[in-house]
C-alpha cells in the first residue's frame, strides 16, 4: 500500500532523494519570515541588523571579544566567508530519543534494523506483546511511511487515524480521493 509497500532499499533511496523536501523550509515559513523582515525594515525603517545566509556550513567558531567569529564555507561556490556575531544559535539537527519506558519493551518490539521500528499502516508497532495491547507511535516511521510522516501539517490526519484504530470504529472520515502520487505501478 503506497510508500510502505515498496521494498526497503527503494524506500531508503527515495528518502535520501527527497530529504530536503521534508527537512527544508516550507513556503509558509518563508513567507512569514519575508513579511516580518519587510515590515521591520521597509515599513518601520529599523536598521538592517539581520542577514539570511543559506547554503553555508560553519567550519570554525572562535571567541572574539564579547562575541564570536565564524568562518563559513559556501556550498554552491565553495567560497569562504567570515562573520562577527554577538549571538550564535546552533541548529545542529533533530535527534530523536527513546522514551524511558521503551527500553524495557524493546525485546518485544520488532525492528527493521537497529534504529528503525517496524510500524504498521495504522501507526502501531509490530511487537510480540499481548495482541489486545498496542503501542502507537508518531514521528517514528518515516522509513516505512515516507517523508510526509513527521510533518506537522499531517498531525490531525495521523491523530484521527490513531483514534479511529483505538476506538475500533471510524470517528473521523478519512476517505480520500485517489492519490496524486502513484508510488507503485498498476500491475
Amino acid at each position: 500500500s503506497g510508500f510502505s509497500g515498496l521494498e526497503e532499499d527503494i524506500r531508503h533511496q527515495l528518502l535520501d532523494e527527497q530529504k530536503m523536501t521534508s527537512d527544508g523550509i516550507t513556503a509558509d515559513s518563508l513567507l512569514t519570515i519575508y513579511r516580518e523582515l519587510y515590515h521591520r525594515f521597509e515599513v518601520l525603517r529599523k536598521p538592517r541588523n539581520i542577514r539570511l545566509l543559506p547554503s553555508r556550513s560553519v567550519t570554525t567558531l572562535e571567541s572574539s571579544g564579547p562575541g564570536w567569529k565564524l568562518l563559513m564555507e559556501h556550498h554552491l561556490d565553495q567560497g569562504r566567508e567570515s562573520l562577527e556575531s554577538d549571538v550564535v544559535i546552533f541548529a545542529t539537527g533533530y535527534r530523536s530519543a527513546l522514551p524511558q519506558i521503551l527500553p524495557s519493551l524493546m525485546p518485544l518490539i520488532t525492528m527493521h534494523d537497529k534504529n528503525t521500528f517496524k510500524v504498521r499502516d495504522d501507526f502501531t508497532l509490530e511487537w510480540s506483546g499481548p495482541k489486545e495491547n498496542n503501542i502507537f507511535v508518531v514521528n517514528a516511521s518515516m522509513q516505512t511511511h515516507g517523508i510526509a510522516e513527521p510533518q506537522l501539517s499531517l498531525m490531525a490526519w495521523r491523530s484521527a487515524r490513531i483514534l479511529n484504530r483505538v476506538m475500533g470504529r471510524d470517528l473521523f472520515d478519512l476517505s480520500m480521493p485517489p492519490a496524486l502520487i502513484q508510488w507503485r505501478s498498476g500491475t
